[in-house]
């Protein structure tokens, strides 16, 4: 949509969406804290299971199934070599920055890639109440089910309900609203960590009191508030200015960014995993299927802990 002009749209859509999410799942609360734990150990036992199926139904859906397999497979086996090598704080930075970041930034920069005028429309239309309510089912399962992302939780969901592009959109931009909700509660009931956030929660304190619950909620709901508007606003005037920006040279900067980074925080070690991962990356965009599947980095190490075959595969791999 930005390729078009219509990038405003986009953020739009994105945007409401998160706050249609959020409402939603403040509306849900009494019936999370209800079913919530009980879905948590019901599933917990096949959890392997079911990410098989999401695999299956993510790869039948392809109009290239084989090649999705293979790359699924293929980013699998460098998700469990490098997290079974490495240590997680080196390894997964790097690779999820070399698997969708820089390959996609080269991409760009290959096809020299121009961004046009953008339009500010007056008024967008799309079915919120649809779209609300795939990325509330979206979040849900992204929080119940470790290794997936939002991204693969959205399409699924997005193809259960039949919802169409802008009713997408608004999913995508509520999935992380709705899983931050649904990690903090698992959180609250389990004591299980399941986000970036709940790590950081987890190192302020190792329990949580229903008062906490509840100011979370409330800070939740003003965070959403004020960061919905404030972007609705700072948006509109850089998709104005897009125009003067020379695309490819900013792509160049964030690639030597992102490097850096890597290099930073996981050493040459994590050089070399961001470089792999990139050449996946590269590999999936053209042989054109869906780049969730390079998801298989976290979802196959993750069915392998699951099921229990994780330490014969190790023994079978280094011997």
């Amino acid at each position: 949509m930005l390729l078009e002009g219509r990038g405003y749209d986009a953020l739009f859509l994105v945007t409401i969406g998160g706050l249609g999410v959020m409402f939603l799942t403040i509306i849900s609360l009494p019936f999370l804290f209800f079913f919530l734990p009980s879905l948590y150990f019901t599933t917990r036992p096949v959890i392997h299971m079911i990410l098989i199926f999401v695999v299956l139904w993510m790869v039948y859906t392809e109009k290239k199934r084989l090649t999705a397999l293979f790359l699924f497979i293929l980013s699998g086996l460098f998700g469990f070599i490098t997290l079974s090598s490495f240590p997680s704080s080196i390894t997964i930075f790097p690779a999820l920055t070399g698997l969708f970041g820089i390959s996609t930034l080269v991409t760009s920069i290959v096809h020299r890639t121009k961004i046009p005028t953008q339009k500010v429309a007056n008024e967008v239309h799309a079915d919120w109440l649809k779209g609300s309510l795939t990325g509330w089912i979206a979040g849900l399962f992204s929080g119940l089910l470790p290794g997936l992302g939002s991204s693969q939780t959205g399409v699924l969901a997005a193809q259960m309900l039949k919802t169409k592009m802008k009713e997408f959109l608004i999913a995508l931009g509520g999935i992380n609203t709705a899983n931050i909700f649904f990690t903090f509660l698992l959180f609250y009931f389990t004591g299980k960590i399941r986000s970036g956030a709940i790590w950081a929660i987890s190192q302020i304190t190792d329990e949580l009191t229903l008062n906490d619950v509840y100011m979370l909620v409330i800070v939740a709901i003003f965070t959403s508030l004020i960061s919905a508007v404030l972007t609705i606003k700072i948006g509109k005037y850089f998709l104005r200015k897009m125009k003067i920006i020379d695309y490819t040279k900013f792509a160049s900067f964030i690639i030597i960014s992102l490097i850096f980074l890597v290099i930073l925080f996981s050493g040459f070690v994590g050089l070399l995993i961001a470089i792999t991962g990139t050449f996946l990356g590269l590999f999936t965009i053209y042989s054109g299927v869906r780049r969730t599947h390079l998801m298989g980095f976290l979802v196959l190490p993750t069915i392998l802990y699951f099921s229990g075959l994780n330490p014969i595969l190790i023994n079978i791999l280094w011997s």
